[in-house]
């Protein structure tokens, strides 16, 4: 009887340590990620996103830009050596990725579209060939483009709304 209660005993603590675990694991990321939501309030990240884009003699900011093609915004800021990085994340907005000729079908299903944006911000310069847009649908990468043809699509659906 006492070999039982010993090893119930251990089980016991052991159950509670693997559980703290978890729970530590947990904490981790949350706090990664209030780390990430707290940079991209930095004044480096404000004054990053309020740099001006032109696009057939328009001007606008990177800021206006997001908040008008996406919808659920979501920034990350990070600093490179020299290169600032903006990771803009959000749920895709009709007028985006209108070159694909969405059917009504696929339209509807896109409402949960996750469009990742990365840009790449050297000297106040967004680096063009650096840009990179990617959707996600349930998991499933349905667009990646890259460089001016990316910047091109998110600039045409600045336009259109």
């Amino acid at each position: 009887m006492r070999y039982i209660k010993l090893i119930f005993i251990v089980f016991l603590i052991s159950s509670i340590l693997a559980g703290c675990s978890d729970f530590s694991k947990a904490i981790s990321g949350i706090d990664h990620q209030a780390q990430k939501a707290a940079s991209a309030l930095s004044s480096d990240a404000l004054n990053a996103r309020t740099i001006k884009l032109e696009y057939k003699n328009e001007s606008f900011s990177i800021d206006e830009l997001f908040t008008t093609i996406l919808r659920d915004i979501f920034w990350e800021y990070e600093k490179n050596n020299e290169s600032q990085i903006l990771i803009i994340k959000g749920t895709w907005k009709k007028g985006l990725f209108g070159d694909y000729e969405f059917t009504d079908e696929q339209i509807s299903n896109l409402q949960n579209g996750k469009v990742t944006v990365k840009l790449e911000i050297f000297n106040g310069q967004v680096q063009t060939e650096k840009t990179v847009v990617q959707m996600t649908l349930d998991d499933l990468l349905i667009i990646d483009e890259s460089g001016e043809k990316a910047q091109v699509e998110l600039y045409e659906a600045f336009f259109l709304q």
